[in-house]
């Protein structure tokens, strides 16, 4: 009987403890990838994958820092990303590069010249308050169909600070995909546990 007890009061003290504080750099990257924390979510159009997942400031840092674990250096990078709100857009169909699937020279030399340089004409923020907010700026690192097509996207911050939620709205820029719309509860990213740079 004692030993019942002993695990319920276990259970209490563990589920109260919520999440850590700090996580390590895989655990953070877990962390945003479990559904149940609302920072990534999916749509699939017939064999093509969408991906948005929301990208934390720190794994930011971590993936500029030297190996040095310099304290100052944290806070400059910190400072330099902090104000933006970084967004990942992942394709992929079949589990490979969703550009190299059946696609004409000329239709994948114009998806591309899209990807690299036309798609903050075709993704865009609104938030709860129903403000349309621009990309601040993106990137899209060339793979050569060796992995996943990922594109990284910056907001800023200042325009949705009272909202409850933001969505990231995605067009149809070529791939067939359609209009998509991903929504983020405010709560779910402020939520976010920060990194230990002790422990990268």
């Amino acid at each position: 009987m004692r030993s019942i007890y002993l695990s319920v009061f276990l259970g209490i003290m563990l589920y109260g403890c919520g999440t850590p504080e700090f996580l390590t750099k895989e655990e953070l990257q877990a962390y945003v990838m479990e559904p149940e924390h609302g920072l990534v979510q999916e749509k699939k159009v017939g064999s093509l994958k969408l991906q948005v997942i929301y990208r934390p400031t720190d794994l930011l840092v971590a993936q500029e820092m030297n190996l040095e674990q310099d304290t100052a250096q944290v806070k400059t990078l910190r400072k330099k990303y902090e104000k933006y709100a970084y967004f990942i857009l992942k394709l992929s169909a079949q589990n490979k590069d969703a550009l190299h699937q059946n696609k004409s020279f000329s239709e994948f030399s114009d998806l591309l010249q899209t990807l690299a340089y036309r798609m903050n004409d075709y993704v865009e923020l609104t938030s709860s308050e129903q403000d349309t907010i621009p990309v601040g700026d993106y990137t899209y690192p060339r793979m050569y169909g060796y992995a996943t097509s990922s594109l990284l996207f910056a907001f800023s911050k200042k325009e949705f600070e009272n909202d409850e939620w933001i969505q990231f709205n995605l067009k149809e820029f070529g791939l067939g995909s359609g209009i998509h719309k991903f929504r983020f509860n405010k709560e779910d990213i402020e939520r976010v546990p920060a990194l230990s740079f002790k422990k990268i």
